[in-house]
């Protein structure tokens, strides 16, 4: 059996895979979170790692881990958890992969709202796989946290989720399009959302490993009307603020759409400088 020692199996799997993503550093930072997953160790305990792999056993589970990378797989499903935040959180395809940009407008909130908690109650509308609402009971245990999904699966993703990482959140089971949705709080009320806002016109430069993988339900809205989750939260809660996720690229229609209420209204760019963030206040 050819020796294969952990340093050669990183630097060919990281070139591999950066050819497929057409980016060399992203394929080596998902080689390595691929080989610390098989291996137990940190990304940096790969390098220190002399030892020629013996087991039969470890090598095809590599094998299988990397041919489903190979075929656009995000390697979040792969390995079956996502970091965000600090905290770990089971993932699959009935969720929608965290993204960084969401722990900023998490952090936002946090920031507003750390000294007051408890006094307020915060409901995650669209919560997926939970890390908005766990993160935001991890950081401010005293807050009432409720989550809100249409999806049976994102629910039972999430609330697993909130036992591993044990807290204790009102999962709510529910479809904020639909018509008798309501939502009411004898506290101070803030709303988190971050709902799909993805038009369909934007599938042509979005990524396979996206449109193959993600649930579509989780990302994209009808062309004619990309702030239908939007619309519905404003129009059926009653919220003291409202921490929006948005959709740079439909910016005009948000502004449109906040004509007919009297919040006061503050933008937030995200790290890659975009519009990504909106606060309304009463």
């Amino acid at each position: 059996m050819k020796v294969v020692y952990v340093r050669e199996l990183l630097r060919e799997i990281a070139e591999n895979l950066g050819k497929l993503y057409a980016d060399m550093p992203e394929g080596k930072a998902v080689a390595e979170m691929l080989l610390s997953e098989v291996f137990n160790t940190s990304r940096a305990g790969l390098y220190l790692m002399d030892e020629p792999i013996k087991d039969a056993a470890v090598l095809e589970k590599i094998e299988n881990l990397y041919s489903r990378l190979m075929k656009n797989e995000p390697i979040q499903y792969v390995i079956g958890y996502a970091w965000f935040l600090d905290l770990k959180f089971k993932i699959n395809s009935g969720a929608l992969i965290p993204r960084p940009e969401t722990e900023e407008l998490v952090l936002w909130l946090i920031n507003n709202h750390l000294n007051e908690q408890s006094d307020i109650e915060i409901v995650d509308i669209c919560t997926g796989s939970g890390c908005i609402a766990i993160s935001l009971k991890k950081a401010m245990p005293m807050a009432k946290v409720s989550a809100i999904d249409n999806s049976p699966k994102a629910i039972e993703i999430a609330k697993y989720n909130a036992r591993l990482l044990n807290v204790d959140i009102d999962w709510i089971l529910a479809d904020v399009l639909s018509e008798d949705f309501n939502f009411k709080s004898e506290k101070k009320l803030i709303v988190i959302s971050n709902p799909p806002y993805v038009k369909e016109s934007e599938k042509a430069n979005m990524s396979s490993r996206i449109l193959n993988y993600e649930p579509e339900s989780a990302l994209f809205v009808p062309e004619q009307n990309p702030l239908v989750f939007y619309e519905n939260i404003l129009k059926k809660i009653n919220a003291n603020s409202i921490y929006f996720e948005i959709n740079p690229l439909t910016l005009n229609e948000f502004d449109n759409l906040l004509k007919n209420y009297s919040y006061k209204v503050s933008y937030k760019k995200d790290f890659r400088e975009k519009q990504r963030m909106i606060l309304l206040e009463k």
